[in-house]
């Protein structure tokens, strides 16, 4: 600021001087001091704003432009990418997890083939065992009706041999007469079994035979043929076609044309390869 008075004291001197310095007589000079005070006011004028930097003229370098060049467009085959739509599924996205998904249904499927095939393996052994169980009640049946015949033949053989040997009334004398023989018969046949003792040892297994010859042979005889054909087909039901071989054959030994001809039908249902 101090700077700034003395800058205009100075010019204020030397404008003055300049201006006592002139002819006073001339009046074209009389604008003269004017001229210079004004020239000295635009100096402090200018001293009050800053000095600018002259701005150069902007400077045009003419350059050559080249003749245009045309550019062809290459020609290049770009595969286009698949577009993604916003609501692709995420197991597009994660090929890995729809593999493990895609191989556990297999499993899944392949558990429950194999569930339903034991199912039925175990449906058919079920059926099968009711089926032997049915054959087996029925040759149980066959063999009550067989044992029935059988008691009610032995039952009806028994009443008429006691029918043949029932006696008429006898009388006193006839008691002592058949009483004595009796008697006399016992003794001959102690005497003559005392011999047959000394001679042969009397066992179990002969007494039994002696027995059973005595007794009515009910199935060696033809009446038996039907029990014994309920007989074959209870064997039969059983399985045991060893059996029902044997008793066929004793069928077709002794019976008549139709049991023959019953017997030959159920010889047809026994394998052939059952040993005789």
């Amino acid at each position: 600021m101090r700077a700034k008075y003395v800058f205009l004291l100075a010019s204020f001197c030397v404008s003055f001087t300049a201006f006592a310095a002139l002819p006073w007589g001339d009046q074209n000079d009389a604008n003269v001091p004017v001229q210079v005070f004004r020239q000295a006011s635009d100096v402090v004028g200018s001293s009050d704003t800053p000095p600018t930097k002259p701005v150069a003229p902007p400077v045009t370098q003419q350059t050559s432009t080249p003749p245009p060049v045309e550019l062809k467009k290459p020609v290049t085959e770009v595969a286009s990418a698949p577009s993604q739509s916003p609501s692709m599924p995420a197991t597009d996205a994660e090929p890995g997890l729809q593999d493990q998904i895609d191989q556990l249904n297999q499993n899944s499927l392949i558990f429950q083939q194999n569930t339903n095939y034991k199912f039925d393996k175990l449906n058919q052994h079920v059926q099968a065992l009711q089926q032997r169980i049915q054959k087996l009640d029925e040759a149980l049946q066959l063999l009550n009706q067989t044992v029935s015949q059988l008691t009610q033949r032995s039952a009806s053989t028994a009443s008429a041999l006691s029918d043949n040997n029932v006696s008429h009334h006898v009388t006193i004398s006839d008691y002592v007469v058949w009483g004595g023989a009796v008697v006399i018969i016992l003794i001959l046949m102690s005497l003559i079994g005392s011999r047959k003792s000394k001679n042969k040892p009397v066992t179990a297994e002969n007494q039994a035979k002696e027995e059973q010859q005595g007794d009515y042979d009910y199935m060696g005889s033809a009446e038996s043929i039907p029990a014994k054909l309920n007989l074959v087909r209870a064997y039969l039901a059983m399985e045991n076609f060893a059996e029902a071989k044997k008793v066929l054959d004793t069928i077709l030994t002794q019976g008549n044309s139709e049991q023959r001809y019953e017997a030959e039908a159920l010889a047809q249902k026994i394998p052939p390869e059952t040993p005789a």
